[in-house]
């Protein structure tokens, strides 16, 4: 049997493959010091276009992962559409707890309808998992009406990744001078 390859591409090279195993699910609510420099430090870099670029990566989870999180450090009235889009389409464990903590933060309210077709989609007993309740826990946050009660540990995961990704935003920011880039 061949051997099989795997080319990633520069943009996966430079913002994916470093960082979606500690941003995946709810990872990043415990993200090291470390890391989270790096992140910074490459996030000056980022443009709309590769954000853009990574959430519109459909299928593939780990690029949807870090667009996800480099959304926070581009015009978030220029990149929230893409981010609720991608929210809808979450196919929940690994994307959708990032994607919700980042849609609330970004679009408010305005999530609430792709986080209601996200939770329909993985609250199918077949593909239910943590996520599931993640989501339930946005919907309450931004003041929709989630389909189940979240617990108190998905809730708390929630809050965790919502304010790692305010943080990250403010991080972002200042690692641009002040303002997020186009």
């Amino acid at each position: 049997m061949g051997e099989v390859v795997v080319s990633l591409s520069e943009l996966e090279q430079r913002l994916v493959a470093p960082f979606y195993l500690p941003m995946m699910a709810a990872g990043a609510a415990g993200l090291e010091p470390e890391l989270r420099d790096e992140l910074v430090q490459v996030s000056a870099t980022v443009t709309l276009e590769e954000v853009r670029q990574l959430l519109r990566s459909g299928w593939m989870w780990r690029p949807l992962v870090m667009g996800t999180w480099f959304a926070l450090a581009v015009p978030g009235d220029e990149i929230k559409d893409d981010v609720v889009t991608a929210m809808a389409s979450s196919a929940g464990g690994l994307t959708a707890p990032p994607l919700a903590a980042v849609s609330a933060l970004l679009a408010g309210a305005e999530a609430i309808g792709a986080m209601q077709t996200c939770a329909e989609w993985i609250g199918d007993p077949a593909r239910r998992d943590g996520s599931y309740e993640v989501v339930a826990a946005a919907i309450a946050h931004v003041g929709g009406t989630p389909p189940v009660v979240a617990s108190p540990s998905a809730v708390s995961d929630f809050r965790e990744l919502y304010q790692r990704a305010d943080e990250l935003r403010h991080a972002f920011r200042a690692a641009r001078g002040g303002v997020a880039l186009p």
